[in-house]
């Protein structure tokens, strides 16, 4: 191979530009991609749940607008908010809108109720109305919390996003017309789409940033290794050429660049740099290509194809961004290794001149190594030693480590996202939805009180907010209607409140036009992923479990009490509650003599009826003379059963609340107490209901689970391969086994690290192991290559690794100083993922070359595997 480079030098330089430029063509297709969704495949069940809530309820995917102001409700703030409010509505892709100005109001009014909008139209001019709005709109819990915060000094803009349509697209859109129409207002950009939008924005930011100055970092190490321009022009050529092929080839399969795959770039930088100085620090020994090929070529090829593998081996992963980071990078690996072996000599071969001589460039090596290679000779138990405590102790602290997909922690602390992310939990309980569908006929009180349930028991986890569903609206215009907050006994009555709320956009996002599927939701407030765990495992088990929901009704009571600060043991039975007669008879008798009543029936008429119906003789009503006896009937029994329902309810009230609650709260807790209350409290779950759980945080759990099986797999696949690579160098199971010991030592090294210092597992740091493991190799495959020649040479393994690490060694710890520095330019990063990555991985290159130059040659010269003893008795 040597002797073809030597002779086609000018055809290899001319064909590798050629293709390069060509490829070069394909880089302004690559595009950005950060939707979280993006990670899982379309057919992963999580995924298509979510999907379907899309589809079904007007979109899944919610952007949230918060404006803040020192108080909302002034004509400028509530006018700007319905402009902001219009122009969303104008953008194509936005299903719905939701604010102070749309919502949903229900109220009662002289003559019954009213379902309007909340603000509508007429926005209130004088300071009188606005600050009635203001106390009627903070004491109601439909809109505290949710809509406007508990001060009224933020109030958000709630749009779903249909699904189909580009959400970065929409997100953009929103963003634009905000800073047109937001007229000096304070805003704050929240929700998946509007974040994932400055996620793409910082990425290509990043890149534009940290390539360059990668490159600096480069040029300054190689300079210093080197003190040539060759020894800094080619290997930076050589690489620049692979990062062309890996963004082109993107190009070329409309791939976009993700928050793993935008490292890549940097990456390629400071990994492919490697083979290229192996290359020229070889060439500076033999001053000779087809020399520098036949002793460098193999090793230089096996270094990058265990590279290979540690990048090939995250096409295992269940994670697509991962695969697809993997592939590409792969990809660019062979492409910097092609370039080490044939562009780099190729030009070498032309430019080179004959007359340098060699002993120069190796002076400087062999000063600084050659006490090194004096004190692993003499002293290599103590370094085992050494290495086995290092590697206890770091491995009992590994099983710890964090795990974390929450996109809150790609930010800083002072970043304007991470702000808004703060302002939306602290004011409205976050905004990342947590998402039930429940399929089942929702005029059934049932499946009604399953979604009651179900609610009250998200409101009493510490960490889901605000729940919402049909159920909410029906019992508001149940109690502004009959004054009971809870779903009513029977499906007439559920099918009257749905009359009034007929025609209500919110209706959309809530339940299906059929009244067969509704939609549960509620706002996640974890702040750490053992949180989001642990929320979604505690939903997953409850709905698992509920069809056994005997004491249902006094579950709800408790949650809510306990909610309110009020520690009340409820008992498991009640006695019955006996109403006086007098309470009964008083009611009655004043429907009797109310206007238009029973007016033909006279006075003790009346005293007649009013004791037939505390003694139960419906048929002596009925038989009355002069009125329609069956009609009276009717209304005494809904009377006597309102009275009966009114007084258990104040009773039972009385019996376990004994300290001062808001308005709001005292009709939760009655809304309760009506449940318990009843004779024959309702059921829940019947058998045809079905419950799918879906939302960001179960996918945020699916996608921790498949990021901890994607490690492991990637580990795995990375080890064998190597090992089969090492056995292929080597010939020799032994040497295999002990050439891995440095690389394993360095990934237990850093799951160390990342745990002393509380550096989660995320989307970037899950791959340092399986890169650890094919990077790291290298300096690995280099020492074992240059000792097997220098013991045919020198016939001693104790000089023929002083040798090794005089040589081979300078050349191991200026790649990975080189590799290291290009890492630490991550360092500058915004996203700090990518920081933690940087940082991590330049630490690994380092434990990982100062391994191979140290616990490698100490366990040979203990052990002695089966390929050195074969080298010496060649000799």
């Amino acid at each position: 191979m040597g002797e073809f480079i030597a002779k086609r030098s000018l055809l290899i330089i001319i064909a590798t530009l050629a293709l390069t430029v060509g490829i070069g063509f394909f880089i302004p297709r690559v595009g950005v991609k950060s939707d979280i969704l993006s990670f899982l495949p379309p057919s992963d069940p999580a995924v298509k749940e979510f999907k379907k809530i899309g589809e079904v309820f007007g979109g899944n995917s919610i952007a949230m607008v918060i404006i803040q102001s020192d108080s909302v409700f002034s004509r400028g703030v509530l006018e700007r908010i319905k402009s902001l409010e219009d122009a969303y509505r104008d953008i194509e892709g936005v299903g719905f809108t939701q604010s102070l100005i749309s919502m949903i109001d229900i109220k009662k009014v002289e003559d019954g109720i009213e379902v309007c909008p909340l603000i509508g139209e007429d926005i209130p001019s004088d300071r009188k109305a606005l600050d009635s709005l203001r106390n009627y709109i903070l004491s109601r819990e439909m809109y505290k919390g949710v809509i406007v915060s508990d001060d009224g000094k933020y109030t958000a803009i709630i749009i779903r996003i249909l699904e189909g349509y580009d959400r970065d697209k929409i997100a953009l859109e929103i963003r634009r017309k905000t800073e047109k129409l937001r007229n000096g207002l304070k805003v704050y950009y929240t929700g998946i789409p509007l974040i994932m939008t400055f996620v793409n924005e910082i990425i290509l930011s990043d890149l534009k940033k940290l390539f360059p100055l990668t490159v600096i970092l480069l040029i300054i190490i190689l300079g210093a290794g080197f003190r040539r321009p060759a020894g800094i022009i080619l290997p930076l050529s050589g690489v620049l050429i692979a990062v062309v092929w890996s963004i082109g080839l993107m190009g070329v399969f409309k791939k976009d660049f993700s928050i793993v795959s935008n490292i890549m770039p940097v990456l390629l930088l400071a990994v492919g740099s490697a083979y290229g100085i192996h290359v020229i620090n070889r060439f500076y020994e033999d001053h000779d290509v087809a020399k520098t090929i036949s002793h460098i070529g193999f090793p230089v090829l096996l270094a990058a194809l265990t590279t290979m593998v540690g990048f090939f081996s995250f096409l295992t992963s269940n994670l697509i961004p991962i695969r697809e980071f993997g592939f590409f990078t792969g990809l660019g690996v062979l492409v910097a290794c092609a370039t080490a072996l044939f562009f780099i000599p190729a030009v070498l071969n032309l430019t080179h001149r004959k007359g340098e001589v060699k002993e120069k460039s190796l002076h400087l090596s062999r000063k600084v190594m050659s006490p090194l290679s004096n004190a692993i000779v003499s002293i290599e138990k103590y370094i085992i030693i050494i290495m086995t405590v290092l590697f206890i102790l770091t491995l009992a602290f590994s099983p710890t480590i964090e795990r974390s997909v929450n996109t809150l922690h790609y930010f800083k602390p002072n970043s304007p996202i991470r702000v808004s992310i703060k302002v939306a939990e602290d004011h409205f309980g976050g905004s990342t939805p947590i998402m039930l569908d429940i399929k089942g006929d929702m005029t059934n009180p049932e499946v009604l009180n399953t979604l009651v349930y179900i609610e009250k028991y998200l409101n009493s986890l510490s960490k889901a907010r605000h729940p919402q569903s049909i159920a909410d609206l029906l019992m508001e215009t149940n109690y502004n209607l009959n004054g009971i907050y809870a779903i009513p006994e029977t499906r007439e009555k559920v099918q009257n409140l749905y009359f009034f709320l007929e025609g209500q956009e919110a209706l959309t996002m809530m339940i299906t036009p059929e009244k067969d599927e509704a939609l549960l939701q509620a706002n996640d407030a974890s702040k750490e992923m053992d949180e989001t765990r642990a929320m979604v495992d505690s939903i997953n088990c409850f709905i698992s479990n509920l069809k056994n929901n005997e004491d249902w009704t006094r579950k709800i009571l408790e949650w809510d009490l306990r909610r309110l600060g009020i520690n009340a043991q409820i008992p498991a039975e009640l006695k019955t509650v006996k109403i006086p007669a007098e309470t009964l008879s008083h009611a009655i008798l004043e429907y009797l003599n109310s206007e238009d009543v029973a007016a033909d029936l006279t006075k003790q008429e009346k005293k007649m009826v009013v004791l037939m119906a505390l003694r139960g003789d419906t048929a002596g009503i009925v038989r009355l003379g002069g009125i329609d006896g069956k009609y009276l009937l009717r209304d005494i029994r809904t009377l006597m059963d309102d009275i009966k329902t009114e007084y258990r309810i104040n009773y039972l009230y009385d019996k376990f609340i004994h300290k001062k609650l808001s308005e709001n709260e005292e009709r939760i807790i009655k809304g309760d107490l009506y449940y318990l209350s009843l004779e024959h409290p309702p059921r829940v779950v019947p058998n045809d209901v079905k419950i799918i759980h879906t939302g960001l945080p179960k996918i945020y759990v699916e996608l921790d689970k498949k990021l901890l099986l994607s490690l492991f797999k990637s580990m795995g696949v990375s080890i064998i391969l190597v090992f089969l690579m090492l056995l292929w160098q080597l010939r020799s199971v032994t040497g295999g086994l002990i050439s891995l010991i440095p690389i394993i030592f360095t990934v237990v090294l850093n799951f160390g690290i990342m745990e002393i210092f509380r550096i989660p597992l995320d989307e970037a740091t899950m791959l340092i192991s399986s890169l650890a493991i094919g990077m790291g190799i290298d300096y690995v495959i280099h020492f074992t290559s240059r000792l097997k020649l220098e013991l045919k040479k020198k016939g001693k393994l104790e000089a023929a690794i002083r040798e090794t690490i005089e040589t081979t060694g300078m050349a191991i710890i200026i790649n990975a100083v080189s590799v290291a520095a290009g890492f630490l330019a991550l360092l500058g990063a915004e996203l700090i993922p990518l920081r933690r990555f940087g940082i991590l991985v330049a630490g690994t290159m380092i434990v990982a070359a100062l391994s191979a130059i140290t616990i490698l040659p100490a366990l040979i010269l203990r052990i002695r595997p089966g390929y050195i003893k074969n080298s010496v008795k060649e000799v």
